[in-house]
């Protein structure tokens, strides 16, 4: 009865997450790695943000390939707490935050966004990204895992990666 219980639980979480955002859809190391070494390379003076960060394996492999911070917005409770387990050792280099992301505001530094694209959610993802852009004033860059932002061009791809700027529209303006 009670595995039963257990069971319920975690199809009704997960399927929550599911309607709210994406699916949970784990990322793969060798991707990752070339998300973050062919087509963004990351400095120490990026603080990469993982809208959905489910496990946190992105977030991991961010700090593991140069990157100085990494925060994760996820709204499933049970990955929240694999996530922070499995990112125990990195310290406050990796922060999880039970967060829904299209309510979260852009952390502090946030240079790169790695999310994993539904094509439902295409047009609000890029108005939250500008306005993360004309909120922070500064430049974020978009490395998107399986859709392209339709209407928007990648700067450049790298298998199903495609990265994207969202530049503050005063500096887009000023530039006119």
């Amino acid at each position: 009865m009670i595995w039963l219980i257990v069971i319920a639980a975690v199809v009704i979480i997960v399927g929550f997450a599911a309607f709210v955002g994406a699916p949970y859809v784990p990322s793969h190391g060798l991707q990752i790695r070339r998300a973050f070494t062919d087509l963004r390379p990351l400095t120490l003076d990026d603080v990469v943000v993982d809208l959905g960060s489910g496990d946190g394996v992105v977030l991991r492999r961010a700090i593991d390939l140069g990157a100085g911070r990494a925060i994760g917005y996820e709204i499933n409770p049970v990955f929240v707490w694999l996530s922070r387990i499995l990112s125990g050792r990195y310290g406050r280099k990796v922060i999880i935050n039970t967060a829904n992301m299209w309510r979260a505001q852009p952390p502090e530094g946030v240079t790169v966004v790695y999310v994993f694209g539904v094509g439902r959610d295409m047009q609000r993802l890029m108005k939250l990204l500008q306005r993360w852009a004309d909120t922070t004033n500064k430049t974020i860059e978009c490395v998107m895992y399986g859709h392209e932002l339709s209407g928007c061009t990648p700067t450049r791809h790298v298998g199903a990666h495609h990265l994207y700027t969202f530049a503050p529209l005063q500096s887009r303006q000023a530039q006119v």
